[in-house]
């Protein structure tokens, strides 16, 4: 296939903050076996030397474009990067990951020998100081619009990497992040998934995902996971909007009541005894859905997952100091 018969595809990638990790991130890229690609470098007012590194790798490679612009948080640089990007399809990267080199090349081939308009990866969770770690997999499946798998496809990863889309998923304005808030990617991607005709899926891990301290789930700052709420209400607005809500009823229901519950909830907890913040959280669940208990998601995870089990019958009994205590022993022992 010559390059001009290749379909382009647009990398997009918020930079900040990222100085020691950006080299491998852009190598990673411009190094990929497939190579008609246009990468897109939002620095989104970095205060480090980033900003410099994106204008050299420009420099230094044509694919290569960087837009600088006024600190707005990881959603709104990449609507930019959407708005901006000429490819048939788009992928995010994170600034302070990696991919295999060969990520992109296998994702493309599955989504034209399907004819998907997603394809999903398994990832790497790669450690600054401990062994690398196979992220689950996502399930080997070809899900097809209008089959019985259909709307569990919108339970899959909610991580705006590890995927490949086409462009027209993105056509609809109203397909864009919610700005300034925590959780953006949970309100999006299971609007984008159920939009999709047609989801592929490749049986390895070609995203490595970094975990690191200074990360944004991973920050001290415990009470911007309240912002779960909006992004839970964004979440079923857009669906409520496009008369879909009913359709998709039980599995939002799930999704909000695992979110709130295993993201929201633990990590305050990791900070210190929230309790009222974590009253407010499980509150909206409880409010929002009064039946969630009985959802056949919520049922089967509790079958296969002991810690959520546990973790879920202590908050059904608002027990929210053995809560705490749950949640800071568990994170001791997986040290």
């Amino acid at each position: 296939m010559t390059t001009s018969k290749k379909p382009k595809v647009s990398i997009i990638i918020p930079v900040y903050g990222v100085e020691e990790y950006l080299p491998q991130c852009l190598d990673s890229i411009l190094g990929q076996t497939y190579d008609n690609l246009e990468v897109i470098l939002i620095d989104d007012e970095s205060p480090d030397n980033c900003p410099q590194m994106c204008d050299d790798y420009a420099k230094k490679d044509k694919r290569v474009k960087v837009i600088h612009k006024k600190n707005g948080g990881q959603g709104v640089a990449r609507n930019v990067g959407i708005d901006k990007c000429k490819g048939e399809y788009i992928v995010f990267v994170d600034s302070d990951d990696f991919i295999e080199k060969d990520a992109i090349e296998l994702m493309l081939e599955r989504s034209i020998k399907d004819n998907s308009d997603m394809v999903l990866c398994d990832s790497l969770k790669v450690f600054d100081d401990l062994p690398s770690k196979n992220q689950d997999g996502l399930g080997e499946a070809t899900l097809k619009k209008g089959s019985l798998r259909q709307k569990d496809r919108i339970l899959a990863s909610l991580s705006p990497w590890g995927k490949l889309y086409k462009r027209e998923l993105f056509a609809n304005p109203a397909n864009r992040y919610p700005a300034s808030i925590w959780y953006e990617d949970y309100a999006l991607i299971p609007k984008i998934l159920s939009e999709a005709n047609f989801v592929s899926y490749v049986n390895k891990p070609l995203y490595c995902y970094r975990v690191r301290q200074g990360s944004t789930m991973n920050n001290k700052n415990y009470q911007r996971n309240m912002e779960i709420i909006t992004a839970s209400d964004k979440l079923l607005g857009y669906f409520e909007q496009d008369g879909t809500y009913d359709e998709f009823k039980d599995e939002l229901e799930y999704l909000v009541a695992y979110h709130v519950i295993t993201s929201a909830v633990q990590r305050i907890f990791l900070s210190g005894f929230h309790k009222d913040l974590a009253k407010e959280l499980y509150d909206y669940v409880a409010n929002k859905f009064p039946d969630f208990r009985k959802n056949h998601y919520v049922i089967r995870h509790r079958k296969e997952s002991l810690h959520w089990r546990i973790l879920t019958n202590l908050l059904f009994n608002r027990l929210f100091w053995l809560t705490f205590l749950f949640v800071r022993t568990k994170k001791v022992f997986n040290k």
